[in-house]
């Protein structure tokens, strides 16, 4: 097992450390806490047990006692070996998740529900806990990344963003993304380094037999998976869910797939072109004259990315309260159908098919692009107040009392006739003058913009759009995640990491 020099060791990955979890509100532990528990010989767990009988409040104790660090490594063995063997263990629907931070035992006893945390804590009273500010919402969870591309890897970069450890997994050749460009910047894909942030990578080749027990290894140890093989793959390995979950029962299992696992799907290929295509994208983007189109961008694998980092972080909640683990299924296909929103919904109440009509909206005039003297501009009037307003901005005052263009409904329905009106007043107008009419008028407005002027524009909106990531000599630029948190921000640890030189397998 290989890791990337510029993480430095995984260390901290060690297969017999046991999985990590989602700290408990009632049970927070510092960093420094646990780097303490694991070189402390004398330890204090508090042992937190709670029993709640239906429709009666139950009484809760903490029972103090020392185990030493030996004692505390075993904690995994003794959990689940022991634990369920005792009076605790006897009832129906009982989960057990043993890790190197905590205990998580809950069982159900004719209708009585225990639960049973023991937690290691510094000996030192003094010690003060780590200003969360310098801890990620996610401080404490390991993901492995078996994933390869965009969709997943996009997924476990949110994590790492929120604070969560990102193992990544990468053949000995890398990741496809690796290779994908130009561009090229000191060799390396930009495209890679657009989903690869806060991680660290490490190179198995599951073809070989040490490296998939390695693979199963950090599996064992992770609090998520995230894996897009394709249908059946996983399984084969031996790293599917239900494999998984015997050695670790509290793990979230994350699958990301183009199509679903069921048999009709099993031979279709899932690339973002592909998917874009066959679920309709590409129907409604474009010109009749034209043709379908695709967007600019790899857009549904970072819509499946999305929506998968949403199951998981409920999953990850849920296990949380009750130590019961589960898989979370993302297709970019269910994907892209949720993501069209109205124009889905359009199709569902109609039953008709949305068609392409280039800049404009099936449903709201004028919402399109328009020509100024000197370029383009978007323009999205929503309401009747803000046409009317573009009315009086364009010295077109009596557009608002013509019935054609009356309301809404009016409006799309002569929509021809309006942009044509409205194009040839706007064409004897500069476009910093006309957005500058617009703007003082209230009616929503805004240049098309190049990327480069976009990142310019939020950089002049306070926005702080980029960060420079660097390792040693090795800087890398990444834009900044769009999420704010007050207490718990995200943190930008790591640049994509480098490919390990290829060599053997070890520890």
């Amino acid at each position: 097992m290989l890791v990337s020099a510029s993480e430095g060791p995984l260390a901290s990955a060690a297969p017999d450390s046991g999985p990590a979890v989602v700290r408990s509100a009632r049970t927070p532990m510092a960093r420094s806490d646990r780097t303490a528990s694991r070189t402390d010989a004398r330890l204090t767990p508090s042992m937190s047990a709670s029993c709640r009988s239906p429709g009666r409040r139950s009484p809760r104790w903490r029972l103090p006692c020392r185990i030493s660090a030996s004692m505390w490594s075993m904690t995994s063995w003794w959990a689940r070996a022991l634990l369920p063997r005792f009076a605790l263990g006897s009832g129906s629907g009982t989960s057990c998740v043993a890790t190197r931070r905590n205990i998580r035992y809950v069982t159900n006893v004719d209708g009585l529900t225990i639960r049973l945390m023991m937690t290691p804590t510094s000996t030192s009273w003094g010690q003060t806990r780590q200003d969360s500010s310098k801890m990620g919402s996610l401080e404490g969870v390991r993901v492995l990344d078996l994933s390869r591309i965009l969709a997943g890897p996009y997924l476990t970069m949110l994590l790492g963003d929120l604070g969560a450890d990102v193992i990544k997994l990468e053949r000995p050749e890398g990741d496809d993304t690796r290779s994908w460009g130009p561009p090229f910047v000191n060799g390396e894909a930009t495209y890679f380094w657009s989903a690869n942030r806060n991680k660290r990578s490490v190179v198995l080749d599951l073809r070989d037999d040490s490296d998939l027990a390695a693979a199963l290894e950090l599996a064992a140890t992770a609090d998520v998976v995230v894996e897009n093989f394709r249908p059946g793959v996983a399984e084969r390995l031996g790293l599917g869910y239900s494999q998984v979950q015997r050695h670790n029962p509290g793990v979230v299992y994350c699958s990301i797939s183009a199509f679903g696992d069921e048999p009709q799907a099993s031979d279709l290929a899932g690339y973002d072109l592909l998917v874009q295509a066959v679920g309709g994208l590409m129907s409604i983007t474009g010109t009749e004259e034209s043709g379908p189109a695709k967007v600019g961008v790899a857009l549904v694998d970072v819509l499946a990315a999305l929506h998968g980092a949403v199951g998981v972080l409920a999953a990850l909640r849920h296990r949380e309260a009750t130590g019961q683990g589960q898989r979370v299924d993302v297709t970019m296909l269910q994907s892209l159908l949720a993501s069209m929103v109205n124009q889905s919904s359009a199709y569902l109440g109609t039953g008709v098919s949305p068609g392409r009509i280039g800049n404009r909206h099936p449903s709201i005039a004028p919402y399109q692009t328009l020509r100024s003297k000197d370029g383009s501009i978007a323009l999205a009037c929503g309401n009747d107040k803000q046409f009317r307003s573009l009315a009086r901005s364009l010295q077109l005052s009596t557009l608002a009392d013509d019935l054609r263009f009356h309301t809404n409904a009016d409006r799309v329905a002569h929509c021809d006739e309006l942009i044509e009106i409205l194009e040839s007043r706007c064409a004897t107008i500069p476009k910093t003058d006309l957005l500058a009419l617009l703007r003082d008028a209230g009616v929503p407005a805004g240049p098309v913009n190049s990327i480069g002027d976009a990142f310019e524009m939020a950089e002049q909106l306070g926005l702080d759009p980029t960060r420079m990531l660097s390792v040693g000599d090795r800087s890398i630029p990444q834009v900044t995640n769009p999420i704010r948190l007050s207490v718990t921000p995200v943190r930008y640890r790591l640049p994509p990491p480098v490919l390990p030189a290829r060599g053997p397998a070890r520890d």
